[in-house]
Formats: structure tokens, C-alpha cells, sequence
């Protein structure tokens, strides 16, 4: 693999584990203060996938979304 493709994969590894991260911060919040509801998580996935598109230039895969968000 090349230097370019590995530094690529190693962002996008880093991208993925970021949105997730911020997932599970988001999620800890609402379990905090009782208020997880469905319209909640899907405000947080959303957040994720608008950001992971931004930064890709393409929409997440189902794989990716299952591998991020379960």
C-alpha cells in the first residue's frame, strides 16, 4: 500500500472513530438526563452522517453507519 493510500486510510479510520466517539458522548448526555428518546438518536446519527459526508464528499455506507452507530 502506498504511503498516499495508507495516510488515506489512516484519516478515514480517524474520521470514523471521531463520529463514534462523539456518538457515545452524545448518548452517555441523554442517558444522563433521561431523555433518550428515538427522534434523539436519530438527531445524533444524523449529525454524524452530515458530517462524515462533508468531510468525504460521499454518503456513509450501511456498513459504515452499522459500524459506527450498532
Amino acid at each position: 500500500m502506498s504511503d498516499q493510500t495508507q495516510a488515506d486510510k489512516n484519516k478515514f479510520d480517524n474520521l470514523k472513530k471521531k463520529l463514534e466517539d462523539q456518538a457515545t458522548v452524545e448518548v452517555t448526555k441523554l442517558w444522563s438526563k433521561n431523555t433518550v428518546t428515538l427522534d434523539n438518536l436519530s438527531k445524533i446519527m444524523e449529525a454524524g452522517h452530515k458530517e462524515f459526508t462533508e468531510k468525504t464528499g460521499r454518503q456513509m455506507t450501511y456498513s459504515e453507519m452499522r459500524e459506527m452507530y450498532g
